[in-house]
C-alpha cells in the first residue's frame, strides 16, 4: 500500500467514525452520505489489504476496541504467535457495512445485502456481515435462507468472540419461533445465554415460547408485549405498552419508541 492511499483510507475511516456518530445521532441521510463518498476510494477485494506484518509485529483493520481485545485475547490463549499486535482503522468493509444497515433500516432490504456483499469480499472473516445479511432475509420473509446464514457463525475464531455467536444464536431462536419449531428455539435461545447471560432479549423469548406452549396464542414480535410478557426498555427500563425489537449495533434490542432514537447517546 502506497503513502498516499494510506493517508486516503486513513481519512476515510474517520468519515465513517464521523458517520457513524452520525446515523447515532438518527441523521441516516446524511450519514449515508458520508459513507457513500467514503466507498467510492474502495479499492478491489484483489487490491485490499486487511492486514501486514514483519518478523516483530502485525498490523490488522479492526473495527473497534472490542475486536481488537477479542482478537489480542484469542491470540494469547490460542495462537501464541508472540507478534505486537497494533489496531489500524478499518474504513471501507465498515463502509458498507452501515450502508448496509441504513438500508435495511429505510426498507431496502436487497440493497442492503449488495452492500453487504460488498464488504463481505474486503473482509470475509468479519461475521457482522452475514449476521446482518440473516436480518435482511428474515426481513424479506425468506427465514430458511435467514437460518443458514445465522447457522454459519458457529464456532469462536480469533474474529468471531462470544457475543457475535450469542447474536447469531438468537437470530436463529427467533425465525425458529416464526416457524413453530418452539424446541429447537428454546435450545438456540438457551445456548446463547452461554455467551451473553445477561441477555434480556433471550430471557424474554424464553418466556414467549413458554406462553406459546400454554396457549398457543402465536402474536408478531412487535405486538408480543400486550400478551403478558413486558420485558422493560433496555434502555430506560420502564415496563413498555409497545415494543418493536431493533437491531442496534449487531443485537437485537427490545426499546420503546421513545429511546429507539435516544439510546446511542447514552
Amino acid at each position: 500500500m502506497s503513502a498516499a492511499s494510506s493517508d486516503i483510507e486513513k481519512q476515510d475511516a474517520e468519515l465513517v467514525n464521523q458517520a457513524i456518530r452520525t446515523l447515532k445521532s438518527g441523521n441516516g441521510l446524511a450519514a449515508k452520505e458520508l459513507l457513500l463518498q467514503v466507498i467510492k476510494n474502495a479499492p478491489s477485494p484483489e487490491d485490499y489489504v486487511y492486514q501486514c506484518e514483519d518478523d516483530n509485529s502485525l498490523s490488522i483493520k479492526f473495527w473497534g476496541p472490542s475486536e481488537f481485545m477479542h482478537y489480542r485475547t484469542w491470540q494469547n490463549q490460542k495462537e501464541s504467535l508472540g507478534k505486537t499486535v497494533t489496531w489500524i482503522p478499518s474504513a471501507y468493509p465498515r463502509a458498507f457495512y452501515y450502508l448496509g444497515f441504513i438500508s435495511l433500516e429505510q426498507g431496502d432490504p436487497l440493497r442492503a445485502i449488495e452492500y453487504l456483499d460488498k464488504g463481505a469480499m474486503l473482509e470475509p472473516t468479519n461475521p457482522q456481515f452475514t449476521l446482518e445479511k440473516g436480518q435482511a432475509y428474515v426481513k424479506m420473509g425468506d427465514f430458511q435462507t435467514g437460518l443458514n446464514l445465522y447457522g454459519q457463525v458457529t464456532e469462536m475464531s480469533a474474529h468471531v468472540s462470544g457475543d457475535d455467536l450469542a447474536v447469531a444464536l438468537r437470530g436463529k431462536g427467533l425465525v425458529l419461533i416464526e416457524r413453530g419449531e418452539l424446541e429447537l428455539a428454546e435450545s438456540a435461545f438457551r445456548e446463547s445465554l452461554r455467551y451473553d447471560p445477561e441477555s434480556p432479549v433471550a430471557a424474554n423469548e424464553l418466556v414467549y415460547i413458554a406462553h406459546l406452549r400454554q396457549s398457543g396464542d402465536k402474536t408478531k414480535m412487535q405486538l408480543r408485549i400486550t400478551e403478558g410478557i413486558d420485558p422493560p426498555c433496555m434502555n430506560c427500563g420502564k415496563h413498555l405498552e409497545s415494543s418493536q425489537v431493533y437491531n442496534l449495533e449487531g443485537r437485537m434490542t427490545y426499546l420503546c419508541e421513545e429511546c429507539h432514537g435516544i439510546l446511542s447517546k447514552k
